[in-house]
């Protein structure tokens, strides 16, 4: 019979139902950590024959005797989780040395596999069997699937045979008596009728899935939940008893319980919530939820339950509970150490005061255990009046479930006079109340003191480990001290001063469980005895101490010979004894360590221990999550984590028994989510285009894609591969599955046509800058480099050029443009001259070639205007301009007929103002001007800004270029010098400046 429920006590958050109709992968099976709950070669089906036989492993060799097997990473389409040699199930020779996926033809075979666990699907429709197989087989070896129903006999689907497989297929069963099943099996059959053949590949299986959409139209549960009693006290310490109903038989599943105010708000977090399962076929279950201190008086607080395993659930709202505050109120009870029959409670013992209370207490407050006097009087500050404390802020209320008094503990006083009419109240400081007290009862001064540092420290803690680690056990040297009081009492020969053992829990009250076993020696005066504790396993069997052995105890020294009874018994001290595990390891309930976003898993530490009852109270355990302590020395061994997040944990565990620390245990944790499904690929395409659009590939994981009015090229997987024929707008489709839920997406394909680029071819004079201009697109390049529209080229002889133009998706195939390069015509215009007004210039083009026309402008005073020599008198200076074409291209050059409106001496000298020497064959040099004739000698020095020499020369035909020892000058002004000789001997000068232009 299943445990009806298992319930945590932590911190949830409010879960929302989720939509059914949703896919659930309710079971995947890689058999990378073994062949699951799959037994093999069974005999359940068939007649279990042959050695042809079901194995499980990651063996694909064959030896060189066998084929090898075909490896995972070769399927007919599909991914194989943790390929290309994963463990999976499959058929082997058993009486060959190999195990890899090949059979003995000549052997006939029947065997049989199949779960002994089944899969639940209550509610489910829809359900499919998915899985990868290989087989070749034969047409006399094949494998066969069967499933069966609870308790209802195999049957067989599928196909009639799975054979003719030399790569892994993946291949899915629909049937409609898979669904809503409390337990759904499936087995897998392998039949050899031991035909002719050669070795070939057996039968193989691997990731095996089911998968099903919760069908409301089957089951639509409902849940409902009723907390009893419906008013409880503020303050903690009450319990709730919470019985969950659920209207249809749903399979195993985890709950969350949360409770919530009149808004049905968690207040920020601060009201608990609680995990529990509930087993298939169970609809009811009841839970004791504890709440805890924290809780405000309230009119109303509901409780709401919400199914966290598929399918989801949220519960409706519970009926109101009351939380009232109550007032304080706190009941002494009577301790433990004064209720030993005939022997009155020895001053300087240690004391726990158990108490009741009720109501509500300040996180800050504090329990005080109140001797006092030997008259029964509660003095204000009476020395030692004060004889234990307990800081909480928690009630400790006689109807908790169970009904755990609160404990102050501490020392009663030494140095107070013997009585009978002693009493003790527990009182609280915030807020302040007085308990009733209990009493009276006695104090006697016992002669025997048992270490006189007891008064600062009353515990002694003794920490041993097992036989195997810590065989010596633990021990210590204990002081006993007679005659404290006075001398009267007597020790005689053959005394023993023993150590006495007493339980502080087991009924009947201060029972004596051990004299003597743990340390005894032979005195009658003051002395030191050792105390010694044997290693576990001796003190669990060999001192008659009943389970658990660990824990709390009283322990005095007595005297086996005096003559006083009060010198038998000595003052009671606490002696713990703790023996925490060697080691220990976290178990996890459901048997995995990898979870979903949402799961409330449960852990508990193992090994349990009947000796030291670690489970049951005997122990408190500490739980740590990355670190952050989530759970601090609480007596009950498991915890549930709600898991809020995709993430990798440490979750840490150590046990404290006895006060004693074993040690951490560490257990890594996985949480994942819904399998992701963020698309990655183009969203625009060309008309024609092959795409390619894949989501992140995870083990155990199911896909299917959907791509509209696409022409599928292949799928697999993780991964499709499309093409589209028009432009549009279309959509690509993944719904994934794992184990954590569904995901599905959705993106959006633009597909646009592909653009024509277009441009003209043309012609242009050589050297000639021409634009070249492409149109049909939105953004273009040249084979120059270029991007824009149009480009300025200046080819020197015929030249192709090619553009493409692109949309933003598409690029253009290249168009070409072919630009024909015409030659420019030659000839220069010389030279420029000066003459008396009524004289005649020379005006010639050079060379004058034939093929060639010439227009001078303007037409004043030349004698002829078409010839490339000729002559013209212009009455004022004129710039005369002569256009050369070839009739596909043209030039224009340039002269500059200079006319002086008087009559020039002989020897006279004169210089233009500027010069440009940029290469055009117009002005590009500095001549000083006069008749050559009329000059003997004749001096030019031509100075920069700086008063440096650049230029000189003793010619009138030698003019500057600009350059200064054969490198070009910087544009400025510059000063000249001429000085001539006339042939009448006459000296001229000649002064100014230029200006050199760039």
């Amino acid at each position: 019979m299943k445990s009806k429920s298992i319930i945590f006590s932590l911190i949830i958050f409010f879960i929302a139902s989720v939509a059914f109709g949703q896919p659930s992968q309710l079971y995947f099976q890689n058999f990378e950590s073994g062949p699951g709950s799959f037994t093999l070669n069974n005999g359940v089906v068939g007649g279990n024959t042959g050695t042809n036989e079901w194995i499980w492993n990651n063996s694909y060799t064959g030896g060189g005797s066998y084929p090898n097997s075909m490896s995972e990473d070769s399927t007919y389409g599909g991914n194989i989780s943790y390929a290309p040699f994963s463990h999976y199930l499959h058929i082997y020779d058993a009486a060959s040395p190999y195990t890899d996926c090949l059979y003995n033809p000549a052997n006939q075979s029947d065997r049989f596999t199949s779960m002994t666990s089944g899969i639940c699907t209550l509610g489910y429709d829809s359900v499919t069997f998915n899985f990868f197989y290989l087989c070749e087989g034969s047409p006399t070896a094949y494998g066969q699937v069967y499933y069966k129903r609870d308790n209802d006999p195999w049957t067989q689907c599928g196909q009639a045979q799975y054979s003719n497989k030399h790569k892994w297929q993946y291949t899915t069963i629909s049937n409609t008596a898979f669904g809503n099943a409390s337990n759904l099996y499936f087995g897998f059959r392998w039949i050899n009728n031991a035909g002719a053949g050669k070795d070939t590949s057996a039968f193989a299986i691997d990731d095996i899935e089911v998968v099903g959409v919760f069908d409301t139209n089957k089951l639509n549960p409902k849940i409902t939940c009723h907390p009893s009693p419906d008013t409880i006290c503020a303050g903690g310490g009450a319990s709730i008893f919470l019985t969950i109903n659920i209207s249809d038989t749903l399979c195993d599943g985890t709950y969350n319980i949360q409770m919530v105010d009149s808004n049905h708000s968690t207040e920020g977090g601060s009201l608990p919530g609680w995990t529990a399962n509930i087993y298939n076929p169970d609809t009811t279950a009841t839970f004791l939820l504890n709440i805890p201190p924290n809780v405000k008086p309230g009119h109303c607080y509901h409780f709401i339950v919400s199914r966290t395993a598929d399918p989801k659930i949220t519960g409706e709202y519970s009926i109101c509970i009351y939380v009232e505050n109550c007032p304080p109120v706190i009941t002494t009870l009577q301790p433990l150490v004064t209720t030993e029959s005939g022997h009155p409670v020895c001053a300087g013992s240690v004391i726990q005061t158990p108490f009741w209370s009720v109501g509500q207490y300040s996180p800050s407050n504090t329990y005080f255990a109140i001797l006092s006097d030997s008259a029964g009087n509660f003095t204000p500050g009476y020395p030692g009046d004060t004889i234990g404390n307990l800081p909480s802020n928690s009630a400790f209320p006689p109807y908790a479930i169970p009904p755990t008094p609160g404990v102050c503990s501490g020392i009663l006083p030494f140095k107070i006079p013997a009585g009978c009419h002693y009493k003790i109240e527990v009182v609280s400081d915030k807020p302040p109340t007085v308990g009733s007290p209990f009493g009276p009862f006695c104090i006697q001064n016992c002669d025997i003191y048992t270490d006189s540092s007891h008064e600062k420290g009353s515990n002694i803690q003794a920490c041993i480990g097992s036989c195997y680690k810590d065989p010596k056990g633990w021990s210590d040297s204990i002081t006993y001290t007679i005659h404290k009081y006075d001398s009267n009492e007597k020790y005689f020969a053959g005394n023993k001063f023993e150590v006495q053992i007493l339980s502080t829990s087991l009924p009947p009250p201060l029972t004596i469980l051990n004299t003597g076993g743990l340390g005894a020696t032979y005195d009658t005066v003051t002395g030191k005895l050792v105390l010694h504790i044997p290693c576990g396993d001796s003190l669990c069997n060999d001192l008659g101490l009943p389970a658990p052995v660990t824990g709390t105890y009283y322990m005095r020294v007595i005297a086996t010979n005096s003559n006083q009874a009060d010198s038998t018994y000595g003052t009671l001290m606490f002696l713990n004894i703790g023996w925490p595990q060697d080691s220990i390891s976290i178990w996890a309930l459901d048997g995995t360590n990898t979870y979903c976003v949402g799961d409330v898993p449960a852990f508990y530490p193992l090994p349990y221990s009947f000796c030291t009852n670690n489970w049951n109270g005997g122990s408190l355990w500490s739980w740590w999550f990355n670190n952050f302590q989530k759970v601090n020395n609480s007596p009950n061994p498991g915890i549930g984590i709600q898991l809020n997040a995709i993430d990798t944990i440490a979750l840490i565990c150590q046990e404290n028994n006895g006060g004693c620390l074993g040690p951490l245990d560490t257990m890594k944790i996985y949480v994942k989510g819904p399998p992701s499904v963020a698309i990655t690929g183009p969203p625009k395409l060309c008309v024609g285009d092959t795409a390619t659009y894949t989501v992140p590939f995870a083990n155990n994981n199911y896909y299917k894609w959907t791509a509209n009015k696409s022409k599928l090229i292949d799928t697999a997987n993780n991964t499709l591969t499309v093409k589209y024929d028009t432009a549009g707008i279309y959509f690509v489709k993944i719904y994934a599955l794992d184990s954590c839920g569904s995901a599905s997406y959705t993106k959006q394909v633009r597909v646009v046509n592909v653009p024509v680029a277009s441009a003209n071819n043309d012609s242009a004079c050589r050297g000639t800058p021409m634009t070249l201009t492409a149109s049909g697109g939105t953004s273009y390049q040249w084979s120059t480099g270029a991007i824009s529209a149009s480009i300025t080229v200046s080819p020197s002889h015929d030249t192709t050029y090619w553009v493409t133009a692109s949309n933003g998706t598409c690029s253009s195939p290249k168009d070409t443009v072919y630009v024909k390069v015409w030659p420019m015509p030659q000839g220069n215009v010389f030279h420029d001259s000066t003459i008396i007004s009524g004289g005649t210039a020379n005006l010639s083009v050079l060379p004058a070639l034939g093929g060639q026309s010439y227009l001078w402008s303007p037409n004043v005073a030349i004698l002829c205007d078409t010839c490339p020599i000729t002559t013209a008198s212009p009455t004022v200076t004129t710039a005369y301009f002569c256009t050369i074409s070839t009739g596909k291209c043209s030039m224009t050059d340039s002269t500059l007929i200079t006319v002086l409106q008087k009559q020039i001496e002989c020897g006279d000298v004169w210089a233009p103002d500027a010069f440009s020497p940029n290469g055009d064959g117009q002005n590009d040099v500095f001549y000083v001007k006069g008749n050559p004739a009329c000059i003997s000698s004749f001096n030019l020095i031509i100075y920069d800004r700086w008063g440096n020499k650049v230029f000189t020369t003793t010619s009138i035909t030698n003019g500057w270029d600009g350059t200064y020892l054969g490198k070009p000058m910087n544009a400025g002004t510059y000063a000249y010098y001429v000085q001539v000789l006339t042939t009448t001997n006459q000296t001229k000068e000649l002064k100014g400046s230029v200006t050199l232009v760039r």
